[in-house]
Parts: C-alpha cells; structure tokens; sequence
C-alpha cells in the first residue's frame, strides 16, 4: 500500500517581529484569548501554537516581566531541589512567571555560578537589623525634646496644637 503525506502549509521558524507583537495583541483584543485558528488566519505567518505560545509565555499583560528578586532565586533553588527541571510545575508556584522565564533564570543562575548559599548570604545582607532599637530610642528622644521645645515656646499655649501637653499624657 502507497502512503503520502498531505503537503502542510509550513511557517520556517521566524522570530516575531515588533510589527507581528503590535498585530497579535490587537487580535487577541478583537477576538479573545480561545480562538488560536481564527488568530493564526488573520496574522497569515503564524499557526495557531505560536499565536497562543507567544501571547501566553510574552504579550500577556498577565506575564511578569519584572526582574527575579533573591526571594524568588531562593524559591527557584527550593523548587528545583524538590521538582528537578519540571519547568511548568515549578513556574506555577511563582506569581504570573512563565516556564520559559522560569527556566531561563535557572540557565543564568548557573551560567554566572550563582548558588544557593550565596542568595541566602544576600538575602541576610539585606534584611534589616534588628539592632535599631537604639536609632528608634533617638527618634524618640528628638521628638520629645522638638515637642518641649515647642511648648516652651508658645508659653504653654498648646490650644494651636488641638491635643494635650505631652508631660500631661504620662
């Protein structure tokens, strides 16, 4: 028995241009998020996987385009050692981030050699210190010394204030 194959309509892989994100968006405005086939038509380059890959994974005003934070390089590292390198499992239990932006962090963390350990010694570096009770203490001392003096200077009168003299609270 003769078998052949149906010629399909190919798109070469062509990276989307500004010109083919401007006209997908708006298409998406038009006709929605669920018909990829009607999209795919009316770009004319496009099948319906690339319409909908590209919207989900980088047009999507849903997308978190922002920078990793040290928290989320933490949680990368986390998930990674819980999942292994299950993209889309680990990518849905970050907020709006993509498998392919998931798996992209993961290639430069260890392209650049970033490990776990020296994320959480930055995470340390930046957590306040908890050691600025005496900073809230000075605080404290200047408002109530700017306090007396302002007393002092309106001989008592602290009607203009609408509250009470502060050595009267106490």
């Amino acid at each position: 028995m003769l078998q052949f194959q149906i010629p399909r309509k190919t798109h070469p892989k062509v990276k989307f241009t500004v010109e083919d994100d401007a006209k997908l968006k708006s298409l998406v405005e038009e006709f929605g998020e669920t018909d990829w086939n009607l999209i795919s038509q009316k770009m004319q380059t496009r099948n319906p996987r690339q319409c909908r890959e590209r919207w989900e994974n980088y047009l999507s005003p849903k997308v978190n385009h922002d920078p990793f934070t040290p928290q989320e390089d933490l949680k990368l590292f986390n998930l990674y050692e819980e999942l292994g390198p299950k993209w889309v499992a680990i990518s849905k239990r970050f907020n709006n981030r993509t498998d392919i932006s998931v798996k992209s962090r993961w290639m430069v963390l260890k392209r650049r050699n970033i490990t776990k350990e020296s994320v959480m010694l930055q995470l340390k570096n930046q957590a306040p210190e908890n050691d600025d009770h005496e900073e809230r203490s000075n605080n404290v001392d200047k408002i109530i010394q700017r306090l007396a003096d302002i007393a002092e200077y309106s001989d008592n009168d602290w009607s203009c204030f609408d509250i009470e003299p502060v050595y009267t609270m106490f």
